[in-house]
């Protein structure tokens, strides 16, 4: 099982922004969902750091609010998108949170489908303690990341 975990983490650390030049997409919006602006991937890789980080030093609520914000940053893109639903895992099996494991185990897959196909819970933060179909506020930092409109009306 280690091995595998071990594999899984390397499959998942690997650049996610580096577009698979094997297979051509003709879908312009396929082909945007792999690509991550140089800004958003400096977010996303920051919020993840900080999650690798406190998890190393035992804080784990701490870690998975940054697994959360990555997680609302990367939901477009199919690999920072399974990262950070990988990462979310990991934490559950540190905290013993079957509920939480089962979750995340849904969410990879479902995650790595909707962000393939573009259809994303804008928003979400991925964690089990909401729907996986829910959207939510994004906040205006993000929001500025991802290229929304974040003025209040």
């Amino acid at each position: 099982m280690l091995k595998f975990n071990a594999a899984i983490d390397k499959l998942l650390t690997l650049p996610s922004w580096e577009a698979s030049t094997s297979s051509q997409l003709s879908v312009t919006h396929l082909k945007e969902t792999r690509i991550m602006n140089e800004k958003l991937k400096l977010a996303f890789e920051a919020e993840m750091s900080a999650a690798r980080r406190l998890v190393a030093s035992g804080r784990l609520t701490q870690a998975f609010r940054h697994l959360e914000r990555a997680h609302v940053l990367g939901q477009r893109h199919v690999v920072p998108h399974v990262r950070s639903h990988w990462a979310m895992l990991k934490v559950g099996m540190m905290r013993r949170s079957a509920g939480e494991v089962a979750g995340q185990a849904i969410r990879i897959i479902i995650g790595a489908l909707g962000s393939a196909i573009g259809v994303v819970p804008v928003g979400n933060t991925g964690g089990t303690n909401i729907s996986m179909f829910s959207r939510l506020p994004i906040e205006n930092e993000a929001a500025q990341l991802l290229g929304m409109d974040c003025r209040s009306s």
